[in-house]
């Protein structure tokens, strides 16, 4: 959504006293703003309790966003992002986020660019590699001496013949 400035109506830039934005790419390492640009909203009305005017007022959004025609992401990203998201795409290779928490259309609207940049973030993260490590030394000593004192206290309790006469 846009307004005559061609400034975000939903994502107004933050800028400090110096004049630098402050983090475009939002914390989901996603530029919500260009991620608005691409979601095609559309209207609805909004189920549940209401009041006089819940059959008048569209304010449930409803955001389609297209993987294959988004320009945020690298070729390897949008393969990564095809096989993680799976079943919330659509036949057309559309993901569908729709919000009616918030009682303006506006607000719903940021709600789903949001819910989408969350559920992004999280289809392209790459969680780090376990390396692998060996016990040290003196850790392996301290196992084995355990064990052998184990050991010991299980033998003393075992019932030896010719003791109990």
């Amino acid at each position: 959504m846009k307004d005559s400035n061609s400034q975000s109506i939903l994502w107004p830039t933050k800028v400090n006293e110096r004049g630098v934005i402050i983090n475009p790419m939002g914390k989901y390492g996603v530029s919500l703003e260009r991620l608005e640009n691409e979601i095609v909203f559309t209207a609805a009305f909004s189920s549940g309790a209401g009041g006089q005017s819940v059959n008048r007022t569209e304010s449930k959004a409803i955001g389609t966003w297209k993987l294959n025609s988004s320009t945020l992401f690298s070729q390897e990203q949008v393969l990564r992002l095809v096989d993680k998201l799976g079943g919330k795409l659509n036949s057309s290779g559309e993901v569908v986020i729709s919000s009616q928490v918030h009682r303006s259309q506006q607000m719903n609207k940021k709600e789903c660019v949001r819910k989408l940049a969350e559920l992004l973030h999280k289809c392209l993260f790459v969680p780090k590699r376990r390396i692998k490590t060996k016990p040290s030394r003196s850790s392996q000593k301290k196992r084995v001496e355990s064990k052998k004192l184990h050991g010991k206290v299980k033998s003393l309790r075992q019932n030896r013949s010719g003791w109990d006469d």
